[in-house]
């Protein structure tokens, strides 16, 4: 497939929202919500793809960072399409997500948690917390490792 090829292939599966400006992608999603397909023999988010074939980032490599301005994890509109560094990425997923010191005070109860679902082997246990807490998985991993330091 050419360049032009999965830009117009991109386009054409996703619907457009006059409201938002955003292209919604309508086909495969990844785990985490992002839409995806092949992309030169491997899977690729539909973000990164744009941004390759586009060439929207002067310095694009494996290690860049995509991310979306709209925070929508489907849009492929490339004007919504942003390159981020590793920490820009970090600051703005906890301003979405909650803060390091959300759990200030409470980390042995979030521990104790934790320990409880593992130990009744419930799948998913981080994942079950963070939407219970509104808060990326990684926060909780910091809570609960400081309350194991504590003890």
């Amino acid at each position: 497939m050419t360049i032009h090829n999965y830009v117009k292939a991109i386009e054409e599966r996703c619907d457009k929202d006059e409201e938002t400006g955003c292209w919604n992608w309508t086909k495969a999603t990844h785990v985490q919500g992002y839409g995806f397909m092949r992309y030169g023999g491997t899977m690729k988010t539909i973000q990164r793809i744009m941004a390759m074939e586009l060439q929207l980032f002067p310095n694009f490599n494996l290690e860049t960072r995509i991310s979306n301005s709209c925070n929508n994890k489907l849009c492929a509109n490339p004007d919504h399409i942003e390159c981020l560094s590793y920490t820009e990425m970090l600051k703005k997923r906890y301003k979405i997500q909650g803060t390091g010191g959300k759990f200030e005070g409470k980390e042995e109860e979030i521990r104790t948690e934790y320990l409880h679902m593992k130990a009744n082997k419930t799948p998913r246990t981080i994942n079950i917390m963070a939407e219970k807490y509104k808060c990326h998985p990684t926060i909780l991993y910091r809570a609960i490792k400081k309350a194991g330091e504590n003890k």
